[in-house]
C-alpha cells in the first residue's frame, strides 16, 4: 500500500523577513502543503498553540524574541511540544549555533539560501516523523479491546486542562464530544475521583467532588 501523502501537512513559517516568507510559502504551497505565516516569535507561539501545525519552520534571528526562545517555549507547552521545529539559519559553519538550536528542541535545520528539494526532503521527512508519533499516541490511549479512551488519556486531558485553568485563571473544563458546549472534563467518567492518583487530586483548587457531573 502507498504510502499517505505528506504534502496535505500545515506547515508554520516564522521569519521576520517578508521576501523570505513569501520564497518559502511560494515552495510549500506549489508542492500541497498548507501555509500559516508568523513575522515575530511571540505571533507564532500564539499560532502554533491555536492551530498545531505539523512542522514549523523558525528562523533564528529575529528581533523581540529570537529563534532559540521560540522553540524552547513551544517545546515547554504541551500543546505545541511535540511540533518538530526546523530552525533557518543564514550560518552554516557556525556549527556552536546549529548545536544551540538542537539542544534548544529543535529536530533538523535548513541554511539559507536553501536549496527547495532539501527543504521539501526534510519537511517530508519531519511530518511522516510527527504523524507516526501522534498515532502512537493515540493508540496507547485506547484500549485494544474496547477501543475507548483509556485511563493514559483521561491523565493526559486533565493535566492539559489544568495547566489551561493556570494560564487563564478559571474553572477547570473540557469540551464534550456530544455538544458544542463546554462540559465538565470528566463527565464521562463518574466516578473518576476514586480512580484519580492523589498527585492529581492534590493540585485541585477546589474539592475533587467539582469534577463529577450531579
Amino acid at each position: 500500500m502507498a504510502a499517505p501523502s505528506v504534502t496535505a501537512a500545515t506547515i508554520l513559517i516564522v521569519d521576520d523577513e517578508e521576501t523570505n516568507l513569501y520564497a518559502l510559502r511560494l515552495i510549500l504551497e506549489s508542492k500541497g502543503y498548507r501555509c500559516l505565516e508568523a513575522s515575530s516569535g511571540p505571533e507564532a507561539i500564539q499560532i502554533a498553540a491555536a492551530a498545531t501545525p505539523e512542522v514549523v519552520l523558525l528562523d533564528i534571528h529575529m528581533p523581540e524574541m529570537d529563534g532559540y526562545e521560540v522553540c524552547r517555549r513551544l517545546k515547554a507547552d504541551a500543546r505545541t511540544e511535540s511540533i518538530p521545529i526546523i530552525f533557518l539559519t543564514a550560518r552554516y559553519r557556525d556549527h556552536d549555533e546549529i548545536a544551540r538550536g538542537l539542544d534548544a528542541g529543535a529536530h533538523d535545520y535548513v541554511t539559507k539560501p536553501f536549496s527547495a528539494p532539501e527543504l521539501l526532503a526534510r519537511i517530508g521527512v519531519m511530518v511522516r516523523i510527527q504523524r507516526a508519533e501522534a498515532e502512537a499516541r493515540r493508540a496507547s490511549m485506547t484500549d485494544s479491546l474496547t477501543g475507548l479512551h483509556n485511563r493514559r488519556f483521561l491523565h493526559q486531558r486533565l493535566e492539559e486542562e489544568m495547566a489551561r485553568s493556570r494560564r487563564h485563571a478559571s474553572p477547570p473544563f473540557l469540551p464534550s464530544r456530544h455538544s458544542r458546549h463546554r462540559a465538565s472534563p470528566l463527565s464521562h467518567f463518574p466516578t473518576f475521583p476514586a480512580i484519580a492518583p492523589p498527585r492529581f487530586l492534590a493540585f485541585l483548587p477546589f474539592p475533587p467532588s467539582h469534577l463529577v457531573n450531579k
